[in-house]
């Protein structure tokens, strides 16, 4: 489970909080966000530290991905089970912030072969939109044995997603 809660985040600077590699895994374009240390609008589903990425990460490092494949990696492939989700008001471009309604997309690649895709949407309610809950994505039974898995929300210029306990099964 990816949970990054032993991670520490700058609460000002969070351009310098790139996830990199966690626990056999790369992640690009997301940052470690702190909940305790910063306005958010999306609870983590465990800890105090969710993943997060929008068009600030994006412009510098490209599509937001997990992947296997970087420099000295051990891990082969991974199987994808479930992750939790949520989107909020992009904070560079937002005074409030606030839970926002996104859908993602979420792809699954094996020697760079789509072998999965899936579409899931977050909707708060109008008397919930501060500080909802994450939801589950549950990923279908086709995201297995992946070295790479994109994730991509709706306008990432206006809006932050936020991810949290993300359920993998690595591969050496």
């Amino acid at each position: 489970m990816q949970q990054f809660d032993t991670r520490t985040a700058n609460p000002v600077l969070s351009a310098l909080n790139n996830v990199g590699v966690e626990k056999g895994l790369y992640f690009q374009s997301f940052v470690v966000v702190n909940t305790s240390l910063t306005l958010t609008a999306v609870f983590p589903h465990s800890g105090t530290n969710e993943i997060a990425t929008a068009v600030e990460q994006q412009d510098l490092t490209g599509t937001p991905a997990i992947t296997s494949i970087y420099s000295g990696s051990e891990v082969r492939y991974f199987t994808l089970k479930s992750f939790y989700f949520g989107c909020e008001a992009n904070s560079v471009v937002s005074v409030a912030d606030v839970a926002l309604q996104c859908t993602i997309f979420v792809a699954g690649f094996k020697d760079g072969q789509e072998k999965g895709s899936a579409t899931y949407t977050f909707s708060p309610t109008a008397a919930n939109v501060v500080r909802p809950s994450m939801i589950q994505a549950k990923l279908p039974d086709d995201f297995v044995e992946l070295q790479n898995v994109t994730v991509i929300q709706d306008n990432p210029k206006l809006k932050a997603l936020v991810l949290d306990d993300i359920n993998v099964m690595l591969y050496s």
